[in-house]
């Protein structure tokens, strides 16, 4: 019998996951399939409830369910239950589901080089993507000084209590309008909302150009387009401008071997051909 994997989200016209899991599948002739389980807000319930029933063997989930996914999990790993935001789900009997978070892993890979001269970081949003953003940055250094900016003040308040019951580190939060006027250079700058993906295409979520300075690098966890405006915003060449394929790759990695348990096959990706081809 066929496996079956998928993605559950909204939109999910920009993901390349099913391109990732489906070349590991055919490449270990493993006899499963990956697909999109593209879900409307307006539906959410019925649709995840409906899942639920069927014989799925394990999902990702992206924006915008990583924490509206909680309450359907029969269990959840410890380290995201305590960030309190999942992307990976496996199903180990019938209708009981385990969830992890994998973005804990994804997100630190591409930053291990520049770990060391990352003091100060500001962070855009504050939703699942968020959470594990800051605990994923906060596990690795103690000393990171971590600024949190969210449309609406109340979520950056939140996701900021959630922090320091875990980590004593310097802990600030402002709304996007207060950061008009912040005049602070960060060392590490990371947009972990959707503003710049799809519909939201032709947005940013703040403008940076005067919050970095000549090393800064600057993080668009978004992967599709491989430029966001975000990034293209920040016209200093000698910056480091990141965006979110290594992350997408690397939560998938970890989230195939939490599914199969087996190691995915590094070998068996050119990130170079990401961008050239339709999955």
């Amino acid at each position: 019998m066929t496996q079956k994997y998928g993605i559950i989200g909204f939109p999910l016209d920009h993901t390349f996951s099913p391109y990732i899991h489906n070349t590991a599948f055919n490449f270990l002739k493993i006899n499963a399939r990956y697909d999109k389980f593209e879900i409307p807000p307006i539906s959410f319930e019925k649709d995840i409830s409906r899942l639920k029933s069927e014989n799925i063997n394990g999902f990702n989930v992206t924006v915008p369910y990583k924490q509206k996914i909680l309450p359907f999990l029969d269990e959840i790993e410890p380290i995201a239950k305590k960030v309190g935001a999942v992307n990976t789900i496996k199903k180990l009997s019938k209708n009981y589901w385990k969830g992890y978070n994998t973005d804990l892993y994804g997100f630190i890979q591409p930053l291990r080089g520049y770990l060391s001269e990352i003091k100060n970081v500001l962070i855009i949003g504050a939703g699942g993507a968020a959470k594990a953003a800051c605990f994923s940055l906060l596990s690795e250094k103690k000393e990171i000084e971590l600024t949190i900016v969210n449309r609406t003040i109340e979520n950056a308040d939140k996701l900021r209590t959630s922090l320091i019951d875990s980590f004593k580190n310097i802990i600030t939060t402002h709304s996007l309008l207060q950061m008009e006027i912040i005049q602070m250079q960060y060392d590490l700058i990371v947009n972990t909302t959707n503003v710049g993906m799809g519909k939201l295409s032709l947005q940013i979520p703040l403008g940076v150009s005067g919050l970095v300075h000549k090393n800064s690098v600057v993080y668009d966890l978004i992967y599709n387009p491989e430029e966001t405006l975000f990034l293209q915003s920040v016209s200093n060449k000698n910056i480091i401008r990141i965006n979110g394929l290594q992350m997408l790759i690397g939560q998938a990695k970890k989230s195939f071997s939490i599914w199969t348990d087996k190691e995915y096959p590094y070998q068996i990706l050119d990130e170079n051909n990401f961008y050239k081809s339709e999955f």
